[in-house]
């Protein structure tokens, strides 16, 4: 299956780690997307990200995370102690 750009990897990596023998992303580079922010900020362009969190492609496998819960209403307090999780 071929995905046409809908189906994130990874939703923290903006093309800044080494990810399936790469780097740069589909749409290029963290400094790219800086550099683009920049200047629709220049020319009054307002940016916002429309991602669908739930569609997830090209996971090699399932993998065990340390995780904790956030409060959603606010994500800097913390609601949980430390467990793991597997996605």
């Amino acid at each position: 299956m071929k995905s046409v750009g809908y189906d994130v990897y990874d939703l923290y990596d903006l093309g800044e780690f080494d990810q399936k023998a790469r780097v740069r992303t589909k749409y290029g580079t963290k400094e790219e997307l800086l550099e683009l922010a920049k200047t629709a900020k220049e020319h009054d362009v307002v940016i916002y990200v429309d991602t669908v969190l739930n569609h997830m492609f090209g996971a090699d496998k399932t993998e065990r995370f340390k995780v904790k819960e956030v409060d959603p209403n606010d994500r800097t307090r913390v609601i949980s102690g430390i467990y793991d999780i597997e996605v």
